[in-house]
């Protein structure tokens, strides 16, 4: 008779969304330990013999990933380490390839290539059930991340609209992330990240549609391109045009021209 033994696995993130999606997809399949920190992550090597491969984020609170790394491997060199980054460069994967690294995964992660890296280090495993079940639990875990978006939008909607209204009322001038961020009561980074998963586009994108179609309503008056600029909030004249070339997809003064010739003919 077959004995199906699961292969243990250990996660070192401290991204508390990833490590739950982690554990949902492959704990069907593996042992899943998890921790948060490097010191952590170079405990568990010495005291729990029977990790076959360590999942390891380059970025963690207190030791960089790489240290770890290297420290997993002049304990265990037979355990595979696979590293991921949110801020990958050509550099870091060199290094971590040369420290002894299985393989190195740029985040946002794609969980079904990080399901087939870790089959394919981790041997002796029954590929195709793996896939079966693997798939049902990817699916389960995306349901519980939209879930999980709702809520996150609700909670932070009335947030998000004082900082809507305040942009409104203020794009006008040098108004700057920190500011709004201050006035919805969040931190700057965190502002930016709920308002780009609510909006779909970045604060900044955001403040710069808003500008350029008030400068679109202002260039069929008198104004000066100039005057336009200042008018809607831009201090280089160079930058508002490239800015609104990008976003209409031609320069101010041929818009202009555009809507004067438009006039003319109706």
């Amino acid at each position: 008779m077959e004995i199906n033994i699961k292969h243990k696995l250990l996660l070192v993130d401290d991204d508390n969304e990833f490590a739950n999606c982690f554990m949902a997809i492959m704990g069907h399949d593996f042992e899943v330990e998890v921790v948060d920190c490097g010191i952590d992550a170079v405990e568990a090597i010495k005291h729990l013999g029977d990790i076959d491969l360590v999942v390891l984020d380059d970025k963690l609170p207190d030791i960089s990933g790489l240290d770890v790394l290297r420290q997993i491997k002049a304990l265990k060199p037979h355990v595979s380490v696979i590293l991921t980054t949110s801020c990958g460069s050509e550099e870091l994967a060199v290094q971590s390839f040369r420290n002894g690294a299985g393989d190195y995964v740029n985040k946002p992660i794609d969980f079904t290539e990080l399901r087939r890296i870790i089959l394919a280090l981790v041997p002796g495993r029954n590929t195709a059930a793996a896939e079966k079940n693997n798939g049902i639990a990817y699916h389960n875990c995306r349901i519980k991340k939209e879930i999980d978006d709702i809520e996150a939008n609700n909670r932070y909607s009335n947030k998000m609209q004082k900082a809507l209204n305040f942009i409104d009322d203020h794009y006008r001038t040098k108004i700057r992330l920190g500011t709004v961020a201050d006035h919805a009561g969040m931190s700057m980074y965190h502002f930016s990240k709920i308002f780009k998963k609510i909006m779909g586009i970045t604060y900044q994108d955001h403040l710069n549609n808003i500008r350029i179609e008030t400068a679109m309503v202002l260039l069929k008056t008198n104004y000066s391109i100039t005057d336009v600029a200042f008018e809607v909030g831009y201090e280089d004249i160079t930058h508002f045009g490239k800015t609104f070339k990008k976003i209409v997809g031609y320069p101010p003064s041929k818009y202009r021209k555009n809507v004067k010739n438009g006039l003319r003919l109706s």
